[in-house]
């Protein structure tokens, strides 16, 4: 998983996550749910106000 903090800005404090690939046999086991907590976890330990996403569901 990469993070990057944002530039200053508007957007100074916004941290963005923006998609998480899961293997078929590991899905539906909580394992995106565990990932984004972590994700929010590490972001406000280096001063995120806010996390954002971009989600792909229902795109193909």
């Amino acid at each position: 998983m990469r993070f990057a903090e944002p530039a200053a800005g508007d957007h100074a404090g916004v941290w963005s996550v923006t998609c998480f690939h899961i293997g078929r046999k590991s899905r539906r086991q909580g394992v995106s749910a565990a990932l984004l907590l972590a994700a929010v976890d590490f972001a406000a330990g280096r001063g995120a106000r806010r996390v954002s996403n971009s989600s792909n569901a229902g795109r193909r």
